[in-house]
Order: C-alpha cells, then structure tokens, then sequence
C-alpha cells in the first residue's frame, strides 16, 4: 500500500516544494500575471476587452527588466492565492495590500501607497458622516482592505456593512440608495469621478492607509529581482509618467 501512494505523495510534495523560477519564466519567455481587473484604474478592461491599468503597466514595466513577455490571466481577487500555488500564474498585482494574509504567498516591497476612501452620491443625499455612523449602510467588497478596516472601524460603532462580491455591484446599490456610502481606493474614486461626473462624490476623511505589493508563491526566485525593479522603477522618470497616465487627477 505503502509502495501504491509514495508517487502520488511525492509529485505532490515536489508541487509544494517548487514555484515559478526566474530561470523558468526566461525560458518560457512570458511572466504569467494574475490580476482582477475589476478596480480601474489599477487593473481593468478596455473598450477591446485588453486588461489595462496602472498595476498591468507596473508588472509589464517588470517583465520588460527580465526580459520576457507579459501575460495577462484574469483571476479573481479570492482565486489569486491557489493561483499562484498551482503555477498557473507567476506573480499577481491587484491592489494586494503589504498586510494581506494569504497561505503560502510571499510579497514584494511596495510599489504604491495608497488609501482607503468614502464615496457617496453626489451631493451627499443621505447626509452620511463618519460623525455618527449607526445605523447607517455602508457598503464594502469582500475580502479586501476597505471590508477589514470597515469592520474594525466602522462596524463596532454601529453602522451596517453590506458586503459585495463586486464593486460594480455596491457602486449600483449606491446610486440606488441602498447604501449610504461605498468604500473603494482613493485613484478608483477619483476615476470613477472623471468617467461619470456628478454621479459620486467622495468624502473629505480617510477610512485607513495601506501600501500595495507583488504576491509570488512562496519559495520563488522571482522576489529578489521583482523587488530591484520595482526600487529602480519607482526612482525613474517611467513611474511618474505612468502616476500621470493612471492616478493623478487631470
């Protein structure tokens, strides 16, 4: 019996043992990325249905340092760590915040700060403050950031969190009034703001901080090189221009 489940048990532990190697994605000449492109202007789809955003921009900058082509695999947020732990993708970038707990995953330095933000309906209808939240709805994405710090903040003060499994299904729920108001990031707002004006407004405070990194499976090569070029990346003139091509506001 023994001798029947050694194979078996032995190509699962090389599986386990094992990551995506830098030598492997040179040969294979393409670094697979996982990303959820729902959360432009980080990671989501154009008019053509290509997953673009300031993240894709981030790890093809990345992928152009070792040389290889960048491919990108639309994985969900929840799906990114068995993603990575079966090798289906070499790296994932998608708004990933540096205290994300995830089995069996290493990350990378930061790449971006960024915030965690209100936004209401335009003109604010509902009169939602961070003053006094009971009762009120405020509407988050699951397993993310926003969600953590809305039920460590928000919801021992009183107020009720819907949780969505999209974004694009809360920010309806918000121009619907279910909600009083939606946590999203800061540069999702703002571009959500530019793309439909007078729609949503975002409010003045901060609901909490977080820096955003590059998730790899753990016992991978990659992380040593992905973490100098993103040190080089961020001290050149090609990060400013791709602030300026996503994030800041025009």
């Amino acid at each position: 019996m023994m001798k029947k489940l050694f194979p078996f048990a032995l190509i699962a532990l090389l599986t386990t043992v094992f990551a995506s190697s830098l030598s492997e994605v040179k040969t294979r000449g393409q670094m697979i990325l996982g990303t959820d492109p729902q959360f432009a202007p980080f990671e989501s789809r154009d008019e053509r249905g290509n997953i673009v955003g300031f993240d894709v921009d981030v790890a093809g900058a990345i992928a152009k340092k070792i040389g290889v082509k960048l491919v990108t695999q639309p994985t969900i947020l929840e799906a990114i760590p068995t993603a990575l732990n079966s090798g289906r993708v070499d790296i994932a970038i998608s708004g990933i915040a540096a205290n994300t707990n995830w089995k069996g995953t290493l990350f990378s330095q930061p790449y971006f700060d960024n915030s965690q933000v209100y936004a209401v309906r335009s003109g604010n209808p509902s009169k939602f403050a961070l003053s006094n939240v009971r009762g009120r709805v405020v509407g988050v994405r699951a397993n993310t950031i926003g969600f953590l710090a809305a039920d460590e903040q928000l919801k021992p003060r009183g107020a009720k969190l819907k949780v969505y499994s999209s974004v694009a299904e809360g920010l309806k729920q918000l121009r619907s009034g279910k909600v009083d108001a939606m946590i999203l990031d800061a540069p999702s707002l703002e571009y959500l703001m530019q793309k439909q004006p007078r729609i949503f407004d975002r409010l003045s405070a901060t609901l909490t901080s977080e820096r955003y990194v590059i998730a790899v499976k753990r016992g991978s090569d990659l992380l040593p090189t992905i973490n100098k070029a993103i040190t080089d990346l961020r001290s050149s003139p090609e990060y400013t221009r791709l602030l300026e091509k996503w994030i800041i506001e025009k």
